[in-house]
């Protein structure tokens, strides 16, 4: 027999036809949230300012 089943075995017992494509708006909805999640946790990382990054002295 030939496993045919989908990612680990899942989808088994369905017949075997593809899952309804996601419509745009789910997409981009995904993608967004993606997006707005790590930026926020990238903007909010404690971080060197530029000019530490590049050993600069601040003026303040």
């Amino acid at each position: 027999m030939v496993h045919k089943g989908g990612f680990l075995g899942s989808n088994m017992t369905k017949p075997t036809r593809l899952k309804e494509t996601p419509s745009l708006e789910e997409i981009i909805g995904t993608n967004l949230f993606a997006v707005l999640v790590i930026g926020f946790g990238f903007f909010n990382s404690p971080r060197l300012a530029p000019s530490e990054a590049i050993g600069e002295e601040q003026p303040w």
